[in-house]
């Protein structure tokens, strides 16, 4: 169960922009469960392409420098880019 406050609660399904020009598409969150092991959050999402990708919601929510020379997080969802932008 993903709580309020998580980093995950950060992380919707939906279009990504990576900060390397990509566009990406976030299915949702997942559980890594291995035993005697604590649970890992991990953000599934895939490319334009249709393959499939997973990484931890820290290393996708980490915060990266962009070409730009701004500092966000390693991707940004569309919507929030959009009306950040208006």
């Amino acid at each position: 169960m993903v709580t309020t406050g998580s980093p995950s609660s950060h992380v919707t399904p939906g279009k990504y922009l990576h900060f390397k020009g990509n566009t990406y598409e976030v299915l949702g969150v997942a559980l890594e469960v291995t035993n005697g092991q604590p649970e890992v959050q991990k953000v599934v999402y895939r490319n334009n392409g249709g393959s499939l990708f997973v990484r931890t919601v820290e290393e996708f929510t980490e915060i990266v420098e962009w070409p730009d020379g701004s500092k966000m997080p390693r991707w940004v969802s569309l919507p929030a880019l959009i009306s950040k932008k208006e």
